[in-house]
């Protein structure tokens, strides 16, 4: 059994938008986007401490080849 569980998220439509437009610049689909976006904020407040804990996180941020993405160009 997995830990993980759905969350619904509604956004106004600004707000909507607004991950659409993250989305299509850092090539994400949408569920990547947010996870990225709530382990990235997890780093910067120092909450997050060991990154190899939260792999799926970790698997957003990176490409293909492993190296993290943090704006492809």
């Amino acid at each position: 059994m997995s830990n993980a569980y759905r969350v619904s998220v509604n956004f106004p439509e600004p707000e909507r938008d607004l991950l659409q437009a993250l989305c299509m610049a850092d090539f994400r689909p949408p569920d990547d986007q947010l996870r990225y976006l709530v382990f990235s904020e997890a780093k910067r407040r120092g909450i997050l401490t060991d990154p190899s804990k939260h792999e799926s996180a970790v698997s957003a941020l990176q490409g293909g080849d492993g190296a993290f993405v943090t704006h492809p160009s």
